[in-house]
């Protein structure tokens, strides 16, 4: 069995609720090194992921072992994007997957499926909020 496969049987993640431009999605959150290493791979394409950091800094996102494209974006400590890029295609080798940076340190990572950016016109300088659960 692969190793991040082992790992991923063990997390537990807390969910929580996200308002984008009036649009109310589900995420899970990626709070510890495990659970950002993993991220959403080998999970379906239903899923999206917050990662909290706990200071700010050019948070990489790699696409390994993903079974779907998705859209990455960056928010700063008040939740406002900072940076985003679109339709990021999966990996399967360790060796030649890409890591994706921001331009602009940030805190926050919101991995969602490739179309949401569009979908819920995300652009800079928009806040997202969290919603109660």
């Amino acid at each position: 069995m692969c190793l991040f496969r082992y790992l991923q049987k063990f997390q537990k993640y807390k969910e929580i609720k996200l308002d984008i431009n009036g649009n109310e999605i589900n995420a899970l959150v990626a709070d510890s090194l495990i659970k950002r290493i993993l991220g959403l791979m080998y999970r379906n394409d239903n899923t999206n992921m917050f990662f909290i950091f706990n200071k700010d800094s050019k948070y990489g996102i790699w696409m390994l072992n993903m079974k779907f494209p998705l859209d990455i974006v960056w928010l700063d400590k008040n939740m406002k994007v900072i940076d985003f890029i679109e339709g990021i295609k999966p990996c399967t080798s360790l060796f030649s997957c890409k890591t994706y940076t921001p331009k602009y340190s940030s805190r926050y990572v919101l991995e969602l499926k490739k179309g949401f950016i569009k979908k819920f016109k995300i652009n800079k300088n928009i806040k997202i909020k969290r919603t109660k659960n």
